[in-house]
């Protein structure tokens, strides 16, 4: 069996003798919501998002509750309301500051967002002012440089296939 397949069983055995309130409710949660999104169960991540409103750790923690913000965002992605995506990118940026993983993510949602617009103007100030972001100083990110990289080829129409992605990676 699958590692996804294993975890969808073992996840909900696990959370059910946890209360709602076990200072680690959040990440079993967590847990949950990847292995439905990545199962592509949309109503199940849609279900654990609202059970993560109902978690005080999360309601109480800002860099908690912009996580949930995020993963909200990544659920908007998959129904293609990309607009909604971009709005609160900007909205969320500041309290996922101090994590710049997690900022980073947010990010590349956005350019994603903005890609599926087909907006290649827009895109490529993204993307310019993502690798600008991230050479900052404290950033020190060579792949995801080298993916800024590569998307400002495809926006710029170089249009790579996947193994001359792979080898530039």
């Amino acid at each position: 069996r699958n590692a996804l397949a294993e975890a969808r069983t073992w996840l909900p055995q696990a959370a059910q003798p946890l209360p709602k309130s076990d200072p680690f409710a959040h990440v079993l949660l967590e847990l949950q919501f990847i292995v439905a999104l990545r199962s592509a169960d949309t109503d199940r991540s849609a279900e654990i998002l609202e059970q993560s409103k109902l978690l005080n750790s999360i309601r109480q923690n800002p860099v908690l509750s912009a996580r949930w913000s995020f993963f909200s965002l990544t659920m908007s992605f998959q129904k293609n309301d990309f607009k909604k995506v971009i709005r609160a990118t900007n909205d969320h940026s500041m309290l996922l500051l101090k994590n710049k993983g997690w900022l980073i993510n947010l990010k590349m949602l956005e350019l994603l967002a903005i890609y599926r617009l087909k907006d290649a103007d827009w895109l490529y100030y993204k993307i310019e002012s993502f690798r600008k972001m991230l050479g900052t100083p404290g950033w020190k990110q060579q792949r995801i440089s080298q993916i800024v990289s590569l998307l400002k080829a495809h926006v710029a129409g170089k249009g790579l296939s996947g193994s001359e992605i792979e080898n530039k990676i």
